[in-house]
């Protein structure tokens, strides 16, 4: 059975993410446009990986169409 570089990257890249994400679990205040939140560091770390994987996904899936 052979490992992708791609699959060790991928595992090493959220192995990373949730890392900092127990470590970093102060509450923190966020300032969208107009209101001002405050909740859990981790939330908004975990929303960010989120997204940022999510729009991977769909930068990937566009290449593959063109």
């Amino acid at each position: 059975m052979t490992v992708s570089p791609k699959l060790i990257v991928a595992v090493v890249i959220v192995i990373a993410a949730v890392w900092f994400i127990v470590v970093n679990r102060t509450t923190v205040a966020i300032n969208l446009w107009v209101p001002k939140v405050t909740g859990p560091l981790w939330v908004v770390l975990l929303i960010t990986f989120a997204g940022g994987m999510l729009a991977g996904l769909l930068l990937r899936r566009r290449r593959k169409k063109e």
